[in-house]
Formats: structure tokens, C-alpha cells, sequence
């Protein structure tokens, strides 16, 4: 609601200015912004909890530092949910430590519920750093005098409004920023069983090892001299606690180990663990505050040796300082590059592919790699990843993922769009499954492409949103003279729609160009077929009107798969059309070989002429590679309108 809030106030605001930016556009630069914001927020909260933990200000000013360019947050793009829930986590912190100095009262009640509504409505795991306030509700009750005579009432009572505070704030504000998933409910349940579902699928995907990761590795970015202050500041936060009972060391040690177990569980990957990060860092500054203060009570002979001991807490946290410093420098280079890059990756392809190719052309991507390449939503091309959905959320799936044949490729697609993100990001899910055979595959296929089409780059010096490199192949001609590539040949018949056909035994004659019919050798069907009627007049004449056809085809002997459709109307050919390939696992099963997942096509035969009435028999052919042709029996016509989400549109 935040985000949807923003953007409709970004774009007011734009259009006052005569600008009428595009929703991606809105939605981007307001999501930015009001994490910027709340990171700022953030920052200012933190520099508040850690001076009231420690006491000293330039101990306090330098952890903060540590905290406002910290390299994980810099790891977490500033357009993604995550930097958000950084600043309700340290209100949440701040609020903590507050109960354990004996504050509480309504403003805190008010707080803890406010930072727990955003929390939880931000993302379903928010609900766990619950444990931040209760734990640190109970260590206060549980501190030394609560249950001596006449003090746990009053300590009671303090906690208990703050708690009844919180519930009577975070709940109705929850509900405020849940309200679209409550008044469709029904939805939101299955969207949260999907997103659990999904979840179950990344754990078993993403690698669990090293252990310790989030304590140690994600952590790498402050230096080496960050991780040995770090163990040092918590032995000396775990033994004053315990040794002087004192009570916000005592809840920093408990949440530490419970979030590090948590951690040391979980799946790894470089967007978690953020929340460790204001732990490591209060403890930094508790540790470098009891060295400060100890260091005053040395006796030290001289001024300059008692100052020089006192400023050494200090001195040893400018060093990660400025390891993080350096590391935010190269940072922000490539933050600063990223509009050019934007600009280089998205809108120049884009321009590119809109200026060659004709509308409705097939544009070929990887799956799940639409948002990082062309920027293609508001044109008329049409966007094709069904031969390259890679599963790769299912070990066994992405181990029997073959990769397509080089004609079916140049069927399906005009063009083909790798980024280079994507581009090594699935060869290398493949490989961390164990399938290293399979992506040897895939990384050849790409290699053959590329001698055979080389591709049109458009590059930039910095990446934009992981993407550096995207690489344009234009499969309409015949493969590069000098390729040497005859698997990317792809039989065209040439033919036109109004050519007269003649069926016989053993052949179909269409024009002057003849196609064996192989009956017998061919297995397959067609699940769907779909009349798709654009406008009114199509209803009369035909015009503007196409069928859709989806199902599955292949030639038993050769294990080759089906390339054109041809549509035959009574003696003459209504249309004909490229096949575009579509994954079909079950016929694979079926068949028991995994390479006949190629089997299935989908395609749209526009109508030609005046196609409306009639009892005319209405055939469906597919035609081979080699040029051989098999009958394919249509299903009844399913009329379908415009807004059908069929492949004709």
C-alpha cells in the first residue's frame, strides 16, 4: 500500500509538470525514493539506539557510518522490498533496548506496533522479529529486583501498557495495510500457500553450506580486522552481561545466538541476513564504549598515553570504516552509471528491435528474464520464452531440460535476446544441481548460435541491475556464409495461402511443390483449436479472424519434431505458419525419452480471403524438417474472443 501510495502521488506530481511518465517508470522511482527515505530514517534511528547503548558519541558516530553504507544493504538494490523493512527492524531495536533501560509508557507501545504492522505486512517473515520486543519485555521483568515485594507490580504494569499499546496499535494499522488481501481473501490464501510452496522450492535449490555463512562471509565486505573486532566485541558483550547482569547485553547475546542458529539453517544467498547487521554493530559500540570507559579508569601515567589509550576503541573502528568507505566509492560509481547503463541495455535494444523487426514478430528470451532485457511491454512485439522456461526450481526437471533443436529455434523465433546475467545464470543453476553434461549443452547451443547469427551488442562499462551486456540475434536469414552451421538450415517451403492443394495416397500437392504424407509413422494430436474472431465484421466474412492450434507431433523413426502448420480449406490452402515449441514433459514421460519434450507445438493461422460459411472440411498438416507431411485432426472449434489469451494475440 506504502509503494501503491507513492507511486500515484509520483505520478500526480509528474503530471503537474505537463509529464506523463510510463507505470514501470512511476513504480521505480517511487519504490526508490521511499526506500531511500526509509533508509535515511533508519540510519538516524540507529545513531540514536547505539549512543544510548554505548554513551560515547564517536564511538556511536563510526558504527553508524558502518551501518548507512553498510555493503549488505549496498548488496540489497534500493528498488527491493528488503531495504524497507530496514527501518520498522531498528525502530523495533531502538524500542528494545528503551524497555530495557526501563523506559515504556504509550509513545514506545505505539512504536513497537506501528514498526510490527509494516513488518508483517511487508513480508510474511516480518512476524519473527516479534521476538526483538518480547524477549527483551521478558529479560526487563525477569532483571534483577522484578520480583522483589512491592517493585514486579509496577514493572508489570509499565510492561503491560506498553505491550497493550502495541497490540492496539499494530493490529488495526495492519489490518489498514493488509486491507486489499482481506477483502479478497480467498486470493491472498492461495497467493501465501504459492509463495510458501515457492519458498519449500529455494530451499531445496539454493545451497545451505558454508554454515556460517551470514555470520561470516556476508560480512567479508568490512575486512578482515571487522570480524576479529566483532568476536572480540561479543565475548566482551556475552561476559559483562553476565558479570554485571547487565540487561541489554544480556538481550543482544540471546537475539544474536537465536538469529545466527536461524541463520546457520536456512538457505544462503546474498539478500539474507540483513538483519544481523545492526546486532554485529551494537555490540561493536558496546564494546568499544566499556573500552573507552575502562580506559579512563587506567592508570596511565601522562596525557597524551591515557588520551591515546582512550581514542584506541576509536582508531581500530576507522579501520572497517574505511574498508566499507572504499568499497562504497565502487559502489556508487556503478549507481551513478546506472542510468547510462539503463539507457544502453533497455531503451537502445529496444529502439533497435522496434526499428527492424515488423509488429507481431516473435522476440525469443529466456525465461524469467523479461524485466532484465529490452524494454519491450508497450510495443507490438510479441514476447516468447516458452522453449527456454527453464524449471530451475526442480532439480529432476532441470536435469532432463534438453536443449530445443536449432530449427525449431529459428520456428518459434524472429529473434533471440540473451543478457548476460541470465546468460550464465542457468548453465550455472545447472551445474550446482550436479547437471554439468546438461550444461555443457545449453553453453554450446549459445555458442552455435552465436557463429551462426553473431549478435548485435549493446554493451555498457557498468551493470544496471545486474545486467551489463545484452546480446540480439536476428534468426530471419539463413546462418552466416563462414558459420559452417548446417543444424541451423531451416526448411521454408514458400508457400502462399490460395494455392490449390491435392491430397493423395501418398503425397500432398500444393501449388507446384509435392510432400510426402508419411502415414503411420507419425504420433501426436491437437489438444486445442481455437477460433479467434477480432472484430464484428469477422463474424460475416472471415476477415481479421485466425485459428489457433496447440498439441504435440513427431515423427517416431526420426525423432523429429514438427516445423510448419499448414491450414488446407477444401482444395485450396488458408494458411500457414511457423511452429512455435512448447515443453511437453508428458509425452517425454510417455515415450520414456526425454528429448521428445520438443514434441509440442502451439501456432496461429491467420485466415486468408473471405473464410466465412461453408461446409468445406477444414485440415490440419504439419510438415517436417526433411519436407515429409502428416494429417493432424482437428479438435471442434472453440470460438474465442479478443480478449482470449491464446497465441493469437
Amino acid at each position: 500500500m506504502i509503494y501503491a501510495v507513492a507511486t500515484y502521488a509520483y505520478e500526480m506530481v509528474a503530471g503537474l509538470f505537463g509529464r506523463t511518465p510510463s507505470f514501470v517508470h512511476s513504480a521505480v522511482v517511487s519504490v526508490g525514493l521511499v526506500n531511500a527515505a526509509a533508509h535515511i530514517l533508519a540510519t538516524l534511528v540507529f545513531f540514536s539506539t547505539a549512543k544510548l547503548l554505548t554513551g560515547e558519541r564517536l564511538v556511536a558516530l563510526c558504527v553508524t557510518v558502518l551501518f548507512a553504507i553498510s555493503p549488505q544493504f549496498l548488496t540489497i538494490g534500493l528498488e527491493r522490498v528488503d531495504r524497507l523493512m530496514i527501518f520498522p527492524l531498528v525502530v523495533l531495536m531502538h524500542a528494545s533496548v528503551v524497555i530495557l533501560r526501563g523506559g515504556g509508557g504509550v509513545r514506545l507501545g505505539a512504536a513497537v506496533g506501528a514498526a510490527m504492522a509494516l513488518l508483517a505486512a511487508t513480508k510474511i517473515s516480518g512476524f519473527l522479529f516479534a521476538v526483538l520486543p518480547v524477549s527483551a519485555l521478558s529479560i526487563a521483568f525477569a532483571g534483577r529486583g522484578a520480583w522483589q515485594a512491592g517493585v514486579w507490580r509496577g514493572i508489570a504494569r509499565r510492561l503491560g501498557s506498553t505491550l497493550a499499546v502495541a497490540v492496539a496499535v499494530g493490529g488495526p494499522l495492519l489490518a489498514i495495510l493488509m486491507l486489499r488481501q482481506i477483502l479478497y481473501y480467498d486470493g491472498f490464501i492461495e497467493r501465501l500457500k504459492a509463495g510458501y510452496g515457492m519458498q519449500m522450492l529455494w530451499t531445496a535449490v539454493l545451497p545451505s553450506t558454508p554454515r556460517f555463512y551470514y555470520n561470516i562471509d556476508l560480512f567479508a565486505g568490512y575486512g578482515q580486522v571487522f570480524l576479529l573486532l566483532s568476536l572480540a566485541a561479543f565475548i566482551a558483550v556475552v561476559i559483562h552481561g553476565l558479570r554485571n547482569r547487565d540487561l541489554c547485553c544480556l538481550w543482544l547475546s540471546f537475539n544474536f545466538i537465536l538469529f545466527s542458529a536461524l541463520g546457520f539453517a536456512a538457505f544462503k544467498y546474498d539478500r539474507g541476513g540483513y538483519h544481523l547487521v545492526p546486532l554485529y554493530l551494537y555490540a561493536l559500540a558496546i564494546a568499544g564504549g566499556l573500552a573507552r570507559r575502562g580506559a579512563h579508569r587506567m592508570p596511565v601515567r601522562g596525557r597524551i598515553p591515557g588520551r591515546l589509550a582512550a581514542a584506541l576503541p576509536v582508531l581500530c573502528l576507522l579501520v572497517p570504516v574505511a574498508v566499507v568507505a572504499r568499497n562504497y566509492t565502487d559502489v556508487a560509481a556503478v549507481a551513478w552509471g546506472r542510468p547510462e547503463a539503463i539507457e544502453r541495455t533497455r531503451f537502445e535494444p529496444r529502439d533497435w528491435i522496434v526499428r527492424h523487426f515488423a509488429a507481431g514478430s516473435r522476440i525469443c528470451m529466456l525465461g524469467g528474464s523479461e524485466w532484465a532485457g529490452p524494454a519491450l511491454k508497450d510495443t507490438e512485439m510479441r514476447i516468447v520464452t516458452t522453449p527456454f522456461d527453464f524449471p530451475y526450481l526442480d532439480v529432476p526437471a532441470m536435469g532432463n531440460f534438453v536443449t530445443p533443436r536449432p530449427y525449431q529455434i529459428r520456428s518459434a523465433c524472429d529473434a533471440m535476446v540473451f543478457n548476460d546475467f541470465h546468460k550464465g545464470l542457468y548453465p550455472g543453476f545447472l551445474r550446482l544441481q550436479g547437471h554439468d553434461a546438461r550444461a555443457a549443452e545449453w553453453e554450446t547451443l549459445f555458442r552455435s548460435m552465436s557463429d551462426a547469427y553473431p549478435p548485435v551488442v549493446f554493451a555498457s562499462d557498468h551493470p544496471a541491475y545486474y545486467v551489463s551486456k545484452i546480446e540480439i540475434h536476428d534468426l530471419r536469414g539463413p546462418p552466416s556464409a563462414g558459420a559452417a552451421q548446417p543444424e541451423w538450415e531451416m526448411t521454408d517451403p514458400k508457400l502462399s495461402p490460395g494455392a490449390a492443394v491435392r491430397i493423395g495416397e501418398t503425397g500432398l500437392t500444393i501449388g507446384d511443390a509435392d510432400f510426402p504424407l508419411r502415414r503411420g509413422r507419425f504420433a501426436g494430436s491437437v489438444d486445442v483449436a481455437g477460433l479467434h474472431i477480432h472484430n464484428a465484421a469477422s463474424e460475416v466474412d472471415g476477415k481479421g479472424a485466425a485459428i489457433s492450434v496447440q498439441g504435440w507431433a513427431v515423427d517416431l523413426e526420426r525423432r523429429e519434431m514438427a516445423l510448419w502448420l499448414l491450414l488446407v480449406r477444401g482444395s485450396h490452402l488458408q494458411a500457414v505458419s511457423r511452429v512455435e515449441l512448447v515443453r511437453r514433459p508428458d509425452v517425454a514421460a510417455h515415450f520414456t525419452q526425454p528429448d521428445l519434450q520438443l514434441a509440442g507445438f502451439r501456432g496461429c493461422l491467420p485466415l486468408a480471403g473471405d473464410w466465412g460459411g461453408g461446409d468445406e472440411p477444414i485440415l490440419l498438416f504439419v510438415l517436417q524438417h526433411d519436407g515429409t507431411a502428416a494429417e493432424m485432426p482437428l479438435p471442434p472449434l472453440r470460438k474465442s474472443g479478443a480478449d482470449d489469451p491464446g497465441v493469437c494475440h
